[in-house]
């Protein structure tokens, strides 16, 4: 879920707030962070390195020092690729306690995204065997899997009778872009789609390139 070295500046100067944050807030040298190495890069970026590499050292120089905290602690914010039309609420998801600060905010443009609506076909009996193996045992027919979601439209719990599994198990488990699904079957085959690029909780990078490109700093996308 890095952050396209083409986006605007200022979502790369918030990019670069929320990864020192991270750093600070987490126990270990880097935070818990993984980092790709020059090389790793210029595979990465290829012929647009140099300018990539330019921007992003840029945009750390121009927010030295500063950090994200909530009532005088520095937090670790989540971040994300695309929202499924609104991030999600730290809240509901984990409780009040955990991260209060982290509201579910309106993000219209994403449907307009072209990574906004995917969608993907497992074989039926493979479906069945994914699950099988998480202890999900479904029956050969008249199947019912009752999905809940969140506010934001994500699943949190897939289940079939007393058997569930977290929706984010449930994406891993199938390769999906998102937690935000539905399923169906058709023709022998299970068609899972879905809304949305990542866990959906924290920064939108997708929906902070489009406020950076109206002109928002990265102080105000950071407060979004």
């Amino acid at each position: 879920e890095e952050m396209p070295g083409s986006y605007e500046t200022e979502a790369l100067k918030a990019q670069a707030v929320i990864l020192r944050s991270i750093c600070r807030a987490e126990s270990g040298e880097n935070g818990g962070l993984e980092y790709l190495t020059r090389e790793e890069r210029e595979s990465l970026w290829g012929e647009d390195f140099a300018e990539n590499e330019e921007r992003f050292s840029q945009a750390v120089s121009d927010t030295s020092g500063i950090v994200l905290a909530w009532e005088g602690e520095v937090v670790s914010p989540p971040f994300f690729r695309l929202s499924a039309g609104k991030t999600r609420s730290g809240a509901e998801i984990f409780g009040q306690e955990r991260i209060p600060w982290c509201h579910s905010v309106e993000c219209p443009h994403d449907l307009e995204a072209e990574e906004f609506l995917q969608e993907k076909r497992v074989g039926r009996e493979e479906f069945f065997r994914k699950l099988s193996a998480e202890g999900i045992d479904l029956p050969k027919s008249g199947a019912k899997i009752v999905l809940t979601r969140d506010s934001a439209g994500y699943v949190m719990t897939v289940s079939c009778g007393e058997a569930r599994m977290e929706g984010e198990k449930f994406r891993a488990l199938f390769g999906l872009p998102s937690a935000c699904f539905t399923l169906q079957e058709e023709a022998g085959e299970i068609l899972l789609q879905t809304k949305g690029v990542g866990h959906g909780l924290g920064f939108d990078q997708y929906s902070a390139d489009l406020l950076a490109g109206e002109g928002r700093d990265y102080i105000e996308l950071l407060d979004c």
